[in-house]
C-alpha cells in the first residue's frame, strides 16, 4: 500500500524518514530541473490536481500579486502495455505511483504555504516523496506553461542494473485495500439489533490523518449554500482540527472549546432561537483532555434540528466502542494499516455511509 525501501535515522521521527525532509529534498530537485536558482521561488509538493487546485486558491486568494505558478505534473512516460486478450491497457504501478504534483511560488508566501500543507494534510508523504525521489531521473514534467514542461534525464531503458524501487501491480494492492475495508466495516458495524450494517463502499481510507477529517468537511458543506453555512466544533478537539475544519469552505466555524453541558445549553437555546447548523464535531473522548462529550443529548439536539454528527474516534475507536448509533460519519487514525510495522503514519479511515458516495 505504500512504500519504504529505505529507512534514514533522523531523531524527530524517532529513526524513521522524516516527511519535511523527503519533501524538501524532493522540492529542491524540482528546482534544480527547472534550474530555478533565485532564493525567492519555493516549491510544494502535492499528490493529486485537486490538492494542487486548493493550494494555488489559497495562495492567491488574497490578490498579493506574488508569483504563483500553475501546477506541475511530474510522472513517468507511460509504459502502459496493451492486454491481447481484450485490449485493455494496464497502467504500470510503479509510473502510477511515481506521479506527483509541484507548484513554485514567492518565499513571501512560505507561511501560507506551510499552514495549508499543516491544517489539512494535502500534501506528499513522506512514502510517497521517498519513492518519486527514487525515481526522479526518469521523470518527465507537463504543465500549461511550457516553460515547466521538461523531458527525463534518463529514460526507463537506461535503467538497467539500477537498483529502482517498485510496488506490486495495482490489481493486487486494490485487492488489499478492499480487504481492509471489509474488515473495518465488519469492526464498525453496531452489536445494536437493526441498525443499518456498514458496507466495504462505506469506508474511505486516506494516506494521513487529517486528510480524512478534511475530505469529510469539505464534503459537508452543503451546495450552494456555503455563505450561510454554520458548524460547531464542539469540545477541545485535536489541535489542527479547528483550522482544517475552517480551510473547508463552511461560512462560520463556532467553537466550544470545554465541551460542557453549559456550552449544551447555550447551542440548545440558540437552536431553539431559530438558528440553525449543519454538522457538529467532536472527539469521543477528546485529545488531548480526554473528556467525552454527552452523545445521547447530542444525538436528540441533532434528530430536532436536524444537524450531522460526526465525531472523531482515534482514541475510543469503533471497536471498542459502539458509537455508530449517535455519531456518523466516523474519522479515526489506523496506524498498523500504514506501510510496515515500524511506520508511525497513520491512515485515516472515515466511515461515512452515503455522505460521501460519489462525492469523493
Amino acid at each position: 500500500m505504500a512504500f519504504h525501501r529505505k529507512l534514514v535515522a533522523t531523531g524527530a521521527m524517532g529513526g524513521l524518514t522524516d516527511e519535511r525532509r523527503l519533501s524538501t529534498e524532493l522540492g529542491a530537485s524540482v528546482l534544480e530541473r527547472f534550474q530555478v536558482l533565485n532564493t525567492n521561488t519555493a516549491c510544494a509538493l502535492l499528490p493529486s490536481i485537486p490538492a494542487a487546485q486548493r493550494l494555488i486558491t489559497s495562495l492567491t486568494v488574497k490578490g498579493t500579486g506574488h508569483f504563483v505558478s500553475p501546477y506541475i505534473q511530474l510522472f513517468v512516460p507511460s509504459t502502459a502495455t496493451r492486454d491481447k486478450n481484450n485490449g485493455r491497457e494496464e497502467d504500470d504501478a510503479d509510473c502510477r505511483w511515481a506521479t506527483f504534483y509541484a507548484m513554485l511560488y514567492h518565499s513571501d508566501l512560505t507561511h501560507e504555504a506551510m499552514s495549508v500543507w499543516r491544517e489539512t494534510g494535502d500534501g506528499i508523504t513522506s512514502r510517497h516523496a521517498e519513492f518519486a525521489l527514487e525515481w526522479f531521473q526518469f521523470l518527465e514534467s507537463r504543465c500549461i506553461n511550457d516553460s515547466f514542461c521538461a523531458r527525463p534525464d534518463l529514460i526507463q531503458d537506461e535503467a538497467l542494473g539500477k537498483d529502482l524501487p517498485s510496488l506490486p501491480p495495482a490489481a493486487t494492492t486494490a485487492k488489499e485495500v478492499d480487504a481492509i475495508k471489509a474488515l473495518l466495516a465488519k469492526s464498525a458495524a453496531s452489536d445494536i439489533p437493526g441498525q443499518t450494517p456498514v458496507f466495504p463502499r462505506d469506508v474511505f481510507l486516506y494516506p494521513k490523518g487529517l486528510c480524512g477529517i478534511y475530505a469529510v468537511a469539505r464534503c459537508l458543506v452543503p451546495d450552494g449554500l456555503a455563505a450561510e453555512s454554520q458548524v460547531v466544533i464542539y469540545g477541545w478537539p485535536y489541535a489542527e482540527t479547528v483550522k482544517c475544519v475552517e480551510r473547508s469552505g463552511w461560512g462560520r466555524v463556532i467553537l466550544y472549546g470545554k465541551g460542557t453541558e453549559a456550552d449544551l445549553d447555550d447551542l440548545e437555546k440558540k437552536l431553539v432561537a431559530g438558528e440553525r447548523i449543519q454538522v457538529l464535531f467532536c472527539e469521543l473522548p477528546s485529545n488531548p483532555q480526554l473528556t467525552s462529550p454527552d452523545l445521547d443529548r447530542i444525538r436528540r439536539l441533532a434528530d430536532n434540528y436536524g444537524f450531522v454528527v460526526a465525531c472523531g474516534e482515534t482514541l475510543g475507536t469503533f471497536v471498542n466502542v459502539d458509537i455508530l448509533l449517535p455519531c456518523l460519519p466516523l474519522t479515526a487514525s489506523l496506524s498498523v494499516f500504514s506501510a510496515t510495522a515500524s511506520c508511525s503514519r497513520a491512515v485515516r479511515v472515515s466511515i461515512c455511509g452515503d455522505f460521501m458516495n460519489g462525492r469523493g
